[in-house]
């Protein structure tokens, strides 16, 4: 089993810290998977961890806004929308 979670996350490559959360969980899951592979394997059982790629959605055209803003989270709030605008091109691309 191979694991993406550095291709995934490299470092300073997180668009917000809040994303820490999720990227522990994939880590938890990829290294559940890995221990549960080396149980089972003399059983003649192999685990796998199923990662999809992009999926389309209208995130761009769904995104909420609060009400009222905080300054302090500008820059975050910033980095967040590039980060998300240009993965979104990204998939543009690859799907041409």
């Amino acid at each position: 089993m191979q694991s993406s979670w550095s291709s995934r996350y490299e470092a300073g490559s997180s668009p917000c810290h809040a994303w820490a959360e999720v990227g522990t969980h994939w880590h938890a899951l990829e290294v559940y998977s890995e221990s549960l592979d080396h149980e089972v394997r003399q059983f003649g059982i192999r685990v796998s961890v199923v990662e999809p790629g992009f999926t389309r959605t209208k995130i761009g055209q769904n995104g909420q806004l609060a009400a009222q803003r905080l300054d302090v989270y500008a820059a975050d709030r910033d980095r967040v929308r590039e980060t998300i605008g240009a993965s979104l091109e990204r998939a543009q691309i690859l799907r041409m």
